[in-house]
């Protein structure tokens, strides 16, 4: 008898648990697998991809699905000129290379024509069940591309 006294207590100290640490995983922040200082990119000409400086730091392995656009800088807005996307795996002893270019970083030509431009990159980490799906979203500097 004492058991089914019992029952609905035990129920409701699984329950508090695994909320309480579900609350606790969700307070845990993107940085914890990874933090992105800054995008930088060099102005350049015609005909030419830029050159890229990115200061980041994997500290956990995680997989993501990321988008990099490239926007023209108006007076208007900004103008969707191109993209890349894909989904890569990330791990702490990842380097960039060494002759980081906008080819490279897109995973796609993106011929630029005279203008002023930037780039947004996101990332959305697809994470184990306990973490769920996490967001870095990065803006480069506004760079230009001459003639």
């Amino acid at each position: 008898m004492k058991l089914f006294r019992a029952l609905p207590w035990l129920f409701l100290g699984l329950f508090v648990v695994f909320t309480v640490r579900d609350f606790l995983r969700s307070l845990v922040p993107t940085s914890y697998w990874m933090e992105v200082a800054s995008v930088h990119v060099a102005d350049t000409t015609v005909g030419q991809s830029p050159k890229m400086v990115v200061a980041r730091v994997i500290y956990h392995q995680f997989v993501a699905d990321w988008v990099a656009s490239v926007r023209r800088v108006g007076e208007d807005g900004l103008e969707l000129v191109c993209k890349g996307q894909g989904r890569s795996d990330y791990v702490p002893t990842a380097i960039l290379p060494e002759k980081l270019d906008l080819k490279w970083w897109t995973g796609a030509d993106c011929p630029l024509t005279e203008g002023k431009y930037l780039i947004d990159t996101t990332w959305v980490m697809q994470l184990d069940d306990d973490y769920g799906k996490r967001t870095v979203t990065v803006r480069s500097n506004i760079f230009e591309v001459r003639t």
